[in-house]
């Protein structure tokens, strides 16, 4: 479900979205956000060294949602690109699986 205010600042019908009527002013909400979600991201990431350790893999979750963030920037924001609507949203099992092994190792996310 995308933002109503984002979609009347673009022009975008919420109805038309689901018929698949798809837009530039629809691309432009998806990255809108993307990019937010993304600067929540690196928020997170700063604020890193504030929490223990033992935190760290409370925020593994944070290693997928960038990984289809990329996926979603590399189709030009268009959630209904084929990569993305796969069973694997735009990353492989091996790749997301190798992310999360070396985020959990390095305590990083």
């Amino acid at each position: 479900l995308l933002p109503a205010d984002l979609c009347r600042q673009h022009g975008v019908e919420v109805e038309a979205v689901y018929t698949g009527d798809l837009h530039d002013g629809v691309f432009q909400v998806v990255w809108e956000v993307a990019s937010q979600a993304k600067l929540h991201l690196d928020e997170a990431r700063r604020l890193k060294e504030s929490l223990p350790a033992a935190a760290a893999p409370a925020f593994l979750p944070a290693v997928p949602a960038e990984l289809y963030l990329l996926a979603l920037e590399r189709c030009g924001f268009n959630p209904f690109d084929e990569q993305l609507l796969s069973a694997d949203r735009g990353v492989t099992p091996l790749r997301l699986q190798a992310s999360l092994a070396w985020h959990s190792f390095f305590q990083t996310y």
